[in-house]
């Protein structure tokens, strides 16, 4: 039933790009149209606490309301059904190539032996996404005030489906079902990606070459199935940000769009600035600075506007201002601790965002004069944007002790990085357009697009210890997920439906700690519940993903959870004298030890 809401979404940005697109062009219209339907969706959120709905429900009516308010506009409309231009259906549809390759692949895993169909998407952060989302579901929607998630758009959306099968599935079965729906959401987003990329790098490319157009879009659709775009995230279980790359691709093409209609223009910009508010709020930067130049270049035009079309964008402002005065600025200050964390994840990509941005102004210094495309400004805008997060977040990360090091600089170099390299390349193509031999122009497109897949699938930048960077289908096909992949998850699912809690240790199978991890979670032991379980859980996974290996100390963290007089704690062991010894290495500590019979492992 949860699929309803995916297919409503697509309906209702079809309907309403046939709506508005023959105003507002190919560059608008899908960018304004999607970003105002996820704005809508997530409006739906912040009201459904007041109501008490389930949110899935509540988002599906919505959207319900609003397709059929578009359709009837359509049928109402005493002017034929415009075909989109050749430039348009260039532009948009080979850009679905990477989407439908994504997701494809999603589907042979799960007919493949051996494939990840369900633990591909279950490292690291993917746990406390899932705890938030369950958080909205139970809350009816996403709740305001310091103590709450700052960034909730990511796992509101996944609260959306998650919460439709929660009515249908049975109480044994939620945690597969919850990991099942958390995959096919991510899977959608990095398909929407693929789409927003696609679009980006075949954007200046000149309209009158539509095979070049779609040449640059088909490639460029393939730039988030690697390692450095979507890999990178999947590996470290981030699932936030990967939300904010199809964002950011639409406000490029917002950007650009800008000259057809300014005011439409800064109103999605607006808009989506107020999802990046929620989804990695320094992000925003990006489309505020793009908005800035638009207003700059475009004042005349805004200001000939009548008073009454200025109620959109302040009502956009005021959802904005009310998100940051009280969700992201109390959580802020609750949470400041926080940006010192040092950069447990996210490589250093310092040496590829400084090249990649150079080359861009480079690239559209030449490509200035042979194009009617504002792309001069809106790229500097765009660096301008990118360097100013980073600045921002140096600034506040200043108290750490290497501030360059800090996860959160780190992190938004990395999202600049990403931004960029489709933007060059769109750049890139819109310089080698000019070659007047068709057959020696698309190759150029090719060779241009191969070498930025490239750079993004083999990224020569370091990672920590133990971590691969493998492709995202690569990864996914071939089971390359901890060293047993969906075996272990068959193990967690069984230790999770006991009503008491289960751990391995010294067991035969060699991802206990990841098994430990999240079953913990699933007893409450990560964000919230207790703390002991929390350390021990996290620091044991930490060290098995880098090391394949218990820490040192983690017998003395286990023995802090055994000592605990409130838990009743199972033990599923494959060494036989381990609760013989148990005087030996926790004096105090008391739990049943089940010998040789671990679930899911064969003995």
């Amino acid at each position: 039933m949860s699929v309803l809401i995916l297919v409503l979404a697509i309906v209702c940005v079809a309907v309403w790009v046939a709506v508005v697109g023959p105003r507002w062009g190919r560059f608008l219209a899908v960018p304004a149209v999607s970003t105002s339907v996820v704005l809508l969706s997530v409006l739906t959120l912040g009201v459904t606490p007041l109501l008490g709905f389930t949110v899935g429900l509540a988002v599906i009516a919505v959207l319900f309301v609003a397709t059929a308010s578009g359709v009837f506009i359509l049928v109402r409309s005493t002017r034929p059904l415009q075909r989109p231009s050749a430039a348009a259906l260039a532009q948009w549809l080979p850009s679905l190539l990477g989407a439908i390759v994504w997701i494809s692949s999603r589907l042979v895993a799960h007919i493949l032996p051996g494939a990840a169909k369900l633990s591909w998407s279950m490292e690291g952060d993917t746990t406390n996404n899932l705890l938030y989302a369950r958080r909205i579901v139970a809350d009816h929607g996403i709740l305001l005030g310091g103590a709450e998630n700052p960034v909730p758009l990511p796992v509101g959306i996944l609260a959306l489906p998650l919460s439709i099968e929660r009515l249908v599935t049975p109480a044994d079965d939620l945690l597969r079902s919850d990991i099942a729906v958390f995959g096919w959401a991510w899977t959608l987003v990095i398909a929407a990606a693929c789409v927003a990329v696609g679009a980006v790098v075949a954007s200046c490319a000149p309209p009158t070459r539509p095979r070049i157009v779609a040449i640059a879009s088909a490639a460029g659709s393939l730039l988030p199935l690697t390692w450095l775009v979507s890999g990178l995230p999947i590996d470290f279980g981030f699932f936030n940000v990967p939300f904010a790359i199809p964002i950011l691709m639409t406000c490029w093409l917002l950007y650009l769009g800008a000259e057809r209609s300014p005011f439409v223009s800064i109103v999605s910009l607006l808009a989506a600035a107020t999802l990046l508010l929620l989804i990695w709020t320094p992000a925003l930067l990006i489309p505020a600075f793009l908005g800035i130049v638009i207003v700059i270049r475009d004042r005349r035009r805004l200001l000939r506007l009548p008073a009454r079309d200025y109620a959109v964008p302040l009502g956009i402002v005021a959802v904005f201002s009310i998100v940051l005065s009280r969700l992201t600025l109390p959580a802020f200050a609750a949470q400041a601790t926080s940006f010192d964390a040092g950069g447990m994840g996210y490589p250093p990509t310092w040496l590829l965002v400084a090249p990649i941005a150079a080359g861009g102004v480079l690239i559209v210094a030449l490509l200035r004069t042979r194009t009617s495309l504002p792309v001069f400004a809106g790229f500097v805008a765009v660096v301008l944007g990118c360097y100013a997060g980073v600045g921002l977040l140096l600034f506040i990360s200043r108290d750490h002790f290497n501030p360059w090091t800090s996860y959160y600089p780190v992190k938004f170099a990395w999202l600049s990085t990403v931004v960029l390299l489709p933007i060059v390349l769109s750049l890139a193509i819109g310089l080698l357009s000019a070659i007047r031999r068709p057959a020696f122009a698309a190759s150029t497109v090719v060779a241009a697009s191969t070498i930025a897949i490239t750079i993004a699938a083999l990224a020569p930048i370091p990672t920590p210890i133990g971590y691969e960077t493998r492709q995202p289908i690569d990864r996914m096909l071939g089971g390359y997920v901890w060293n047993t992949g969906d075996e272990a998850v068959e193990t967690i699912l069984k230790l999770s439906q006991r009503e008491e809690l289960a751990l391995l240790w010294h067991s035969n199978s060699p991802d206990e700690a990841m098994i430990n991890y999240w079953v913990i979670d699933a007893f409450g032991g990560h964000l919230e519940g207790d703390e002991t379980l929390r350390r021990f859980s996290f620091s044991d996974y930490s060290a098995f993903r880098q090391f394949n290996a218990h820490r040192p100390d983690s017998t003395n963290d286990l023995c802090q959870v055994l000592r605990d007089p409130s838990s009743t704690l199972t033990v599923y062991t494959d060494d036989a004298d381990l609760e013989a010894s148990l005087p030996d290495w926790c004096e105090g500590g008391t739990a049943s030890f089940v010998l040789g019979q671990t679930p899911g492992v064969d003995y």
